[in-house]
């Protein structure tokens, strides 16, 4: 019996106690036609009642016959009316027992069942589904329906055309029902599984109307969303990240769904933060915008995708047999086998340059044939498309496929089971497609390819924007990925130090300044999770926490975890970070290591920023004793901080510019450089403005961040281009400004990096009495620029072969093994990340599959924890 059904028959258990009341009022107005009219009522009910019991049971059942002596007593008490010797207050004693033995019959001796029924549409996306339906299959106290619907073509004219039905396509071990069959209308199942969300909003097919969510959620307790697909894992701070994946979030499967069902933490954070978002945009109330019925709606159990890929054995598994002789080993054991996907998306992007990246992988992969086995698995539509879009490049594919083939060192597989090529494979490497997040989601290793990356790319010239100087070494972080290098000033060698921890591998622009305290080195996160301290002495990491800040507060300067902090400034026992984006400056204790947020001056300076998205408060800083002052990025004002009592004073410079990118001290006056158009500004506290200098030409008028500092070095103040296209320097005394030509040669380098901006010149600036220093992106290279004997001296930041591989070879094992999911790399993305470097990881640590799953320990299970997590969900309600 269902457990809806159950719960029916004790609704007319309570029906035949509310009858005994109005019969016994009956007897006690002395209407005994009317009592004995309703004791035949209630006799007639019991019949029908144990009628449906014995029905649904499908046997004789106990609570049957209790409801035999019910009706029995029923006509004995109509029987002793009629004589006119009834005892009414026994009368009442025995049919309160009865019903009572009833009832609790109704509720020990009957077991309700659970009735779940999956409505998927193609079957393709059924394993989205598929390991939630067989634990429900295996629960004896559950019936579960697989009922493939149908799907329609969209006419050009937004109506249904042709319909698709793809019930014969599924597994052999799923019992399939058809839809037509099935009347959920009547039936009102428990539990219903979707994994459409689009229902009319697609505007290439639909699914049948009638199976749409808002109809569905009429006829259940449960209706239960899971996306057909899996996501690239996204930080919910990073709205960049997340703007590109929220159309998925506001569709009527999350809207009218009970609950919706995805793939991780971090995900569901995603769905209940843009979920609330939009529906405070479109000005919908209630559990629309209550965060806790959002988070009790929305979880973050898993995707059974993952279960499909984890739960196939390889062993039974069709392996053909040319695929064993590749995977072989001369001694008995097996290679690892790398899954080469290449997909549509990337040969129309790259054309030519991504045969040639092609090329270039299979000689690596053929030079390490003995110890790994590669199986190139190329999209479905790769030749069509040629033909029809690309037909210049076809012949030269088809050469390279048939030698491929012909040669026989590697598998080629052209055939529909994506699914085996998984679960053999130990690892993948190819163009980002859908597969690579089932993938990575599976545990196992992910380099996504990058055709741009030549075979003898090596990134062993650095790039960076922070330094700190010793006096015998410079120290800095890589600005592409996670890493602290030292650079001999003697001998300009330059060596790894380490990777920070609790850190992301290839994250960019991590750290953007270095402090030192005592033999601490205080890195200032800018997309950096955390403040990292590096010991000198004890030569050791450690990690600093960024406290959370009330997100309900409303802003003009919206948090972006990639742009937290611009700078940190020691005074006494006390650090303090200055926040780009971060909503307060952020004081941190060396003695006692607490936190505090300081963050009372935003409301003023809020009131001065005009623009509706902004670049955050700050950019640059300059400390004297104890006053910090800090230019503002979006207003034509400084916030001048006492260290000191922690006191504020916004200075309001009244030079018509947008906001500063700069700031430096001539030993009288102060000089801000501008962010966006405008002019350089000369300033004094007490005087105010004294001067304002138009040094942008018509075309960096328009530049945004055409400088990337202003420092005063060697008499000058200096002016570097960032995105512009001239280094300038300026006289203080007279505010003369002139073109720096010293600067003039590097600026006109073509740029070495091929994933910077053309335009970008330099990524630092840095002053130290005589010697300005600047970090040229063009050219990878530390230029000094000796102010006394006016040398220039440049240095290519580079390391030497063997750091190299060693740098390689511990990024890739320190992140092959991530909290969530498997590591993914993107080749070329970060200095460590080589195709080559990857086959060395892939031979050296992938484990077997067997290995793999007992690494991920209830990996496997996340149908069988959907259902009962929802089974729960069922008998709470």
């Amino acid at each position: 019996m269902r457990k809806a059904q159950k719960q029916e028959v004790l609704d007319c258990i309570v029906s035949l106690r509310k009858a005994h009341e109005e019969i016994k009022g009956a007897f006690r107005r002395k209407n005994t036609g009317q009592a004995q009219n309703m004791l035949s009522q209630c006799q007639e009910f019991a019949v029908s009642l144990g009628g449906i019991i014995e029905r649904l049971e499908e046997k004789e059942h106990i609570t049957a016959a209790y409801l035999e002596e019910y009706c029995r007593l029923l006509y004995y008490i109509f029987e002793e009316a009629q004589k006119g010797q009834l005892n009414e207050s026994r009368m009442e004693k025995r049919l309160r027992n009865q019903l009572l033995k009833i009832e609790n019959s109704v509720k020990h001796d009957i077991t309700a069942r659970e009735e779940v029924v999956f409505f998927p549409y193609k079957a393709s996306m059924w394993d989205s589904l598929e390991s939630i339906y067989l634990a429900a299959k295996e629960d004896p106290d559950c019936d579960a329906y697989c009922v493939p619907i149908p799907y329609f073509e969209r006419n050009p004219d937004g109506s249904l055309g042709k319909m698709h039905y793809e019930g014969k396509d599924y597994p052999q071990n799923i019992e399939v029902l058809d839809w037509e069959s099935y009347c959920f209308e009547e039936r009102k199942p428990d539990v219903v599984y979707i994994h459409n969300p689009y229902d009319n909003r697609n505007y290439v097919t639909s699914i049948h109307p009638r199976f749409y969510a808002e109809n569905l959620k009429k006829y259940t307790k449960q209706l239960v969303y899971i996306p057909y697909f899996i996501l690239g894992e996204v930080d919910p701070n990073n709205q960049e990240a997340v703007d590109r994946i929220k159309h998925f979030i506001w569709t009527p499967g999350v809207i009218f769904s009970d609950k919706v069902i995805v793939q991780s933490e971090k995900m569901k954070q995603v769905y209940v933060n843009e979920y609330q978002k939009t529906a405070k945009e479109y000005g919908l109330l209630g559990e629309h915008r209550d965060r806790k019925y959002l988070e009790r709606k929305i979880l973050g159990l898993g995707s059974p995708k993952v279960d499909k890929i984890l739960n196939m054995e390889r062993e039974a598994l069709d392996m053909p047999e040319k695929w064993l002789k590749c995977i072989q080993k001369p001694d008995g054991g097996r290679k690892k086998i790398i899954l080469y996907n290449t997909g549509v998306t990337a040969l129309l992007q790259y054309n030519e340059q991504w045969l040639t990246k092609i090329e270039q992988a299979l000689k690596s992969f053929k030079e390490n044939q003995d110890k790994v086995t590669l199986l190139w698995r190329p999209h479905p539509l790769i030749e069509s498309t040629m033909k029809s879009m690309r037909p210049e490049i076809l012949r030269r594919y088809l050469d390279l496929k048939e030698d491929y083939i012909k040669e026989g060192w590697g598998i080629y597989d052209d055939s529909p089971d994506l699914h085996r090529a998984i679960a053999w494979s130990d690892a993948y490497y190819g163009d980002g497609s859908s597969i690579t997040a089932l993938y990575a989601a599976a545990g196992k290793p992910v380099m996504i390819q990058n055709a741009a990356a030549s075979e003898n790319h090596r990134g062993r010239r650095l790039i960076f924007e922070n330094l700190f100087d010793d006096g015998e070494q410079f120290w800095f972080t890589s600005m592409n990925f996670n890493s602290l290098w030292t650079m001999d000033k003697r001998t300009c060698e330059v060596k790894h130090i380490g990777f920070f921890p609790e850190e992301k591998g290839d994250k960019w622009r991590q750290f953007y300044s270095i402090v030192k305290a005592e033999d601490r080195l205080f890195f200032i996160p800018l997309a950096a999770d955390h403040i990292a301290v590096y010991s000198i002495a004890a030569k050791q990491f450690s990690t600093i926490s960024i406290p959370q800040h009330p997100d309900f507060i409303e802003r003009k300067v919206k948090f972006n975890s990639d742009s937290k902090f611009i700078d940190g400034y020691v005074y006494g026992s006390n650090l303090y970070l200055a926040p780009n984006t971060y909503p307060g400056i952020l004081k941190y204790n060396l003695d006692t290591g607490r936190t505090e947020i300081l963050d009372d001056w935003i409301p003023e300076l809020d009131s001065l920023i005009e623009t509706e998205y902004s670049l955050g408060y700050f950019s640059c800083g300059i400390a004297s004793q104890n006053k910090l002052l800090l230019a503002c990025i979006e207003a034509d004002a400084l916030l001048e901080f006492d260290m000191a009592d922690e006191s504020y004073l916004i200075h309001k410079i009244n030079s018509k510019n947008v906001g500063y990118q700069g700031i430096c001290f001539d030993g009288k006056n102060y000089w801000l450089s501008p962010v966006r158009g405008g002019e350089v500004v000369k300033w004094e506290r007490s005087a105010g403005m004294l001067a304002k200098l138009d040094v942008l030409t018509a075309d960096e008028e328009t530049l945004l961040f055409p400088f990337i500092d202003i420092s005063f070095c060697g008499g000058y103040i200096w002016l570097l281009p960032l995105n512009g296209s001239r280094a300038i320097r300026i006289s203080p005394d007279t505010n003369q400004a002139a073109a720096a030509p010293e600067f003039q040669t590097e600026i006109e380098l073509p740029q070495l990096n091929k994933g910077i901006d053309s335009r970008m010149c330099f990524f630092l600036q840095k002053s130290d009495c005589e010697i300005l220093y600047v970090y040229s992106v063009k050219s990878c290279s530390l230029l000094a620029y000796d102010l006394k004997n006016y040398e220039l001296k440049k240095q290519p930041v580079a390391v030497n072969t063997d750091e190299f591989e060693r740098v390689c070879a511990g990024f890739m094992e320190k992140y092959a093994v991530q909290t969530e999911g498997s590591a993914c790399f993107y080749e070329g993305a970060s200095e460590p990340a080589t195709l080559e470097a990857y086959l060395r990881l892939v031979i050296k640590s992938v484990g077997s599959h067997t290995a793999k799953k007992e690494k991920n320990g209830a990996a496997g299970m996340t149908g069988s924890n959907i259902y009962a997590y929802m089974k729960n969900e069922v008998l709470l309600s």
